[in-house]
Order: structure tokens, then C-alpha cells, then sequence
């Protein structure tokens, strides 16, 4: 990718994500919760939540960029090969994955969740469940990513001319797997997670 193309991606995508998302903090902490219409606010939070998930994802994109790609350090690489097969694999199906956003546009990513997976998303959900999913990878396949030096055809070897910085991904997944496990949200059995009635 050019400079350029690097350039304006980061001033007006990850830029206009920022300034949105602190537009809506304003507008949000200039309410008053007591009195403001619920649709307004369910509207705003929202925003607010789509505007945070692209800030976040953009941030991983632009500081993993600048390597070569190609060399994985070895603690993600054991990973890697161990949740997928290979690195080889992994890296194929990553380029597959990508390119199938090619038609819809969205984000493919390597996230860490008891294990590495691969994932698309379009419009960045927070992840919910025992393990908080932690990208370590975020790949964007939205045409403002690439169209300036490929324009709407991307080539199929295209995310290989992303050039991360593989020790970053892998500095991400070693902090990853330290991260305490949240707490189960229920035992084992439904009766256990409902609260004790009274048998009176």
C-alpha cells in the first residue's frame, strides 16, 4: 500500500471514527437521562458503540502494519498451528476470509477466545461470553481500505500486501492468554441460577 492510500485512510476514516465518537460523548453527557426520550438515547448508545468498535479496530490495523507479513514469532506461531492446522493454513484461510468481504466490505480478524479464531464482522459487535474475544489481527475490507491504489479489484494475494508487523500480533496473543477468564455467568443447571423461592 502507498503512503497515500495509508495516509487517507487514517485521517478520514480513523479520524472521522474518533471525531464521531467524541461528537456523541458530548451529546450524551449533555442530557439529562431523566428526561430524554428513550429512543434518543438507545439511538445515541448505539452510535456510540459503532464509533468505539471502529476507533478500536482501526487502531489494531494501523499498529500492525509495516512488517513484512510473513515471519510469525514463534509463541503465536505454536498457536497458530495449533488451532489451525498450520501457519500455512491459517494464512490461507485468513486470505480467503478477507477476500470474501471483497462483495459486502467489513473486518477480518484473528481473535483470541480459549483458542485462535478467524471471524468477519460488518458492523463490529462487542463479543459476548465466558472469555472476552481479544483481536489480535484486524485486517479492514471496507473499499476505503484499499481503493486508492487498487480501486474496486482487489487483487487475490491482497492482504499479504497488508505487511503487518507479526511481533505485534503476537505481543497481542501473549497478553491475550494472561487475561483472567470472566467468571461463568451460570452453573451447570438452570435451578442453580435461578434465585431460591420460598416455600411458604
Amino acid at each position: 500500500m502507498t503512503p497515500r492510500q495509508i495516509g487517507k485512510h487514517y485521517e478520514n476514516n480513523y479520524g472521522g471514527a474518533v471525531l464521531r465518537l467524541n461528537i456523541i460523548a458530548d451529546e450524551l453527557a449533555a442530557l439529562d437521562p431523566q428526561t430524554t426520550p428513550a429512543h434518543t438515547i438507545n439511538r445515541l448508545k448505539q452510535e456510540e458503540m459503532a464509533a468505539l468498535n471502529s476507533t478500536l479496530l482501526h487502531e489494531l490495523y494501523f499498529a500492525s502494519l509495516g512488517g513484512d507479513g510473513r515471519a510469525v514469532p514463534e509463541a503465536m506461531a505454536s498457536a497458530i498451528t495449533r488451532d489451525f492446522g498450520s501457519v500455512d493454513r491459517w494464512r490461507h484461510e485468513f486470505i480467503a476470509l478477507a477476500n470474501a468481504l471483497t462483495v459486502s466490505s467489513g473486518w477480518a480478524l484473528l481473535t483470541w477466545v480459549r483458542a485462535m479464531v478467524g471471524s468477519s464482522i460488518k458492523v463490529c459487535p462487542m463479543r459476548v461470553g465466558r472469555r472476552r474475544g481479544i483481536p489480535v489481527l484486524a485486517l479492514d475490507m471496507y473499499e476505503h481500505a484499499y481503493q486508492i491504489d487498487f480501486g474496486t479489484m482487489l487483487p487475490p494475494t491482497w492482504p499479504l500486501h497488508a505487511q503487518y508487523r507479526m511481533e505485534r500480533g503476537s505481543g497481542r496473543y501473549e497478553d491475550a492468554i494472561l487475561v483472567k477468564p470472566a467468571r461463568p455467568l451460570c452453573k451447570k443447571s438452570l435451578e442453580t441460577c435461578l434465585p431460591s423461592r420460598s416455600t411458604k
